[in-house]
């Protein structure tokens, strides 16, 4: 893969444009951008629906009665984020 890129990048096969939008968005928002933004709302809708954290805030575990939403995992994990924008 290391040498793909590196003929890529010498023949100037790279996507600028997504590079530099990349660079701008990395300046613009801080690392803990989205945990600081919903970690409040998940922490609300964990515990109205029963749920347990998660360590991604979009997501949470439930227990047996939200087996339905088991992708095959280990976890019923349910995602949260539609709930989120909602006013």
């Amino acid at each position: 893969m290391t040498i793909l890129l590196f003929f890529a990048n010498k023949l100037g096969l790279i996507n600028r444009l997504s590079a530099y939008i990349g660079s701008e968005l990395i300046r613009k928002f801080k690392f803990d951008y989205i945990y600081k933004k919903y970690n409040k709302k998940q922490k609300h809708y964990c515990n109205k629906l029963n749920l347990k954290l998660s360590n991604m805030v979009n997501l949470g575990i439930g227990g047996v009665e939200w087996k339905k939403y088991n992708r095959g995992g280990k976890f019923n994990r349910l995602c949260l984020s539609s709930l989120y924008e909602k006013k």
